[in-house]
């Protein structure tokens, strides 16, 4: 077994979650909703990077319409919220992964590192996005995704 199997593992599901977390905060934020698609976007698209990276070592998924319903619940649960408060809770969801994503990434193998580099790298860009679009950049914090979903999956 990989000596990150569970925290690898764990970061897929969180994709999974998040990819469906924005999809549904899409449906309720007509003011965000291609923002919220298009991460969306970026977190599926980690998501299929994370999927190969598990499945090269041989390790199972998991359980992923457990997180997809997680992540729609999640964002029924934000149903109410408009834009800005969307934004303030976003950032403080979004801060922790950062820190545990750079750890797996600098704790990761060799042979995994672009893989969990990219990981660290979208959850950077998602806070950098929740900032800017706080501060009204909604250009500049569109950008920031949009430059990692160019790269290939």
């Amino acid at each position: 077994m990989h000596r990150q199997a569970s925290e690898l593992q764990a970061a897929y599901l969180g994709e999974v979650r998040g990819e469906n977390f924005f999809l549904g905060l899409a449906e309720q934020l007509p003011e965000g909703a291609s923002s919220m698609l298009l991460l969306a976007r970026l977190e599926r698209q980690t998501g299929l990077r994370m999927a190969r990276l598990l499945q090269r070592h041989g390790l199972p998924l998991g359980d992923t319409a457990h997180a997809a319903a997680q992540g729609r619940q999640r964002a029924a649960d934000w149903l109410g919220l408009d834009w800005p408060q969307t934004l303030e809770r976003l950032e403080v969801l979004v801060e922790p992964y950062v820190q545990r994503y750079d750890s797996l990434a600098n704790q990761g193998d060799d042979d995994d590192r672009d893989i969990l580099d990219d990981l660290a790298e979208h959850e950077h860009a998602l806070l950098e996005f929740t900032r800017l679009a706080r501060e009204g950049q909604m250009n500049a914090a569109k950008a920031t995704i949009s430059r990692l979903l160019a790269a290939p999956a």
